[in-house]
């Protein structure tokens, strides 16, 4: 496997140093204004990224629209036909295709296939936290299928080493393998915080099982967590009421707030105001609210699953948790309401880390050093 790590050369591709000013076309559901992470992922790589500097125009394709089941197939039939007419056109350099599991994979495999057809070199990009679910549901022939139709990308990009291992196990070359780890947007200076008054516990993401809502709850509700000052902002989208009906049943109701999906600006303001970030997922990619939790220099409470451990370092970024575990969880949350100067210490750490390794600036290098190899690699064949 071959990391990138976006260091000082991938910054100096110009267009002079790769022909003229390439279009990649990015494949990304719900474009850039979607809920969730991965158009969070695509509105801040095309927000931040330099056409000037670089050499490389980012095209976005919404290939979902705004994950409305009955349009679906709509939205994605017209990616295939603009696919097809500008690489009919030779307006495509590069497909940079942004995938997950389930039909998200027949969907980007098509697009793949239509580019290699059409001549165009193609990057797979993978964000799936159900990917490994998803992929051992599948019978062998089609596992078979579809690692023979992901090896046609020049490149598979993977946000750590376990889902460069998991590539590597189920048949991806691992010279096709490429870690480049999520990356967010954040302050220039870490933010000061006092540490004192009631702590402020702020989880971001879907409610689900699959984000550990179930384990959250119960945790708020625990021995561990009562007779201490603390208050649970739950924020993101999916009905509340069964996870309000549980926190109603542990008596914390009054301590546990459900404040549904917030935008960028609504969850930037959170994390200011919040002392602790707390994911308990039961499966994850890099989840991109992590990421921007250390950029607040908050400590992160989170558990071993996909890659967070590449960012989250127990007793230095933050506190790991075994997964579907309330007491352990409730413990490690209790451990940082209780001692404001180690949450304060574990914030100041995580946002050195998130300047070092997952700053927007540093994934954007990678991705332009990564591009533009694999655009040069197609100039050689032609």
């Amino acid at each position: 496997m071959s990391p990138i790590d976006g260091g000082p050369v991938a910054a100096t591709f110009t267009a002079t140093a790769i022909g003229r000013m390439k279009r990649v076309y990015v494949i990304a559901p719900g474009g850039t204004t979607a809920v969730g992470g991965m158009a969070r992922f695509t509105d801040y790589v095309t927000r931040d990224w330099s056409t000037e500097q670089t050499g490389i125009e980012l095209i976005v394709v919404d290939s979902t629209g705004p994950y409305v089941k009955w349009k679906m197939p709509f939205h994605f039939a017209s990616a295939v036909l603009r696919v097809l007419i500008d690489g009919l056109r030779g307006r495509i350099d590069l497909l940079h295709i942004n995938m997950t599991e389930y039909g998200s994979v027949a969907r980007k495999l098509i697009l793949l296939q239509l580019g290699r057809a059409l001549g165009i070199p193609s990057v797979i990009h993978m964000h799936a936290a159900n990917f490994v679910a998803f992929f051992e549901w599948l019978p062998p022939l089609v596992q078979r299928a579809v690692v023979r139709s992901m090896g046609h990308a020049r490149r598979i990009v993977v946000l750590g080493r376990f889902w460069a291992e998991y590539m590597e196990r189920i048949g991806i070359s691992p010279v096709r393998i490429t870690i480049i780890r999520n990356a967010v947007p954040g302050p220039e200076t870490a933010l000061v915080r006092e540490g004192s008054g009631t702590c402020r516990i702020l989880f971001l993401g879907a409610l689900t099982e699959r984000k550990g809502i179930p384990e959250l709850i119960q945790a708020a509700g625990s021995e561990a967590m009562r007779g201490l000052d603390w208050v649970m902002l739950i924020a993101g989208n999916g009905d509340p009421d069964p996870w309000r009906a549980q926190a109603v049943r542990l008596g914390v109701e009054d301590r546990v707030r459900f404040i549904g999906w917030v935008d960028s600006p609504r969850a930037r303001n959170l994390l200011t105001e919040s002392d602790i970030f707390v994911l308990p997922s039961r499966n994850e990619g890099l989840p991109m609210a992590i990421l921007e939790a250390m950029a607040f220099g908050l400590p992160v409470v989170a558990t071993p699953v996909g890659d967070i451990r590449e960012a989250v370092e127990h007793g230095v970024t933050g506190l790991i948790s075994p997964t579907q575990d309330p007491g352990a969880l409730a413990d490690a949350l209790a451990r940082l309401v209780r001692d404001p100067g180690y949450r304060l210490l574990l914030g100041q750490q995580g946002y050195t880390v998130f300047r070092r390794d997952f700053d927007i600036a540093v994934l954007n290098r990678a991705l332009a050093r990564l591009f533009a190899e694999s655009m040069q690699e197609r100039e050689k064949r032609t």
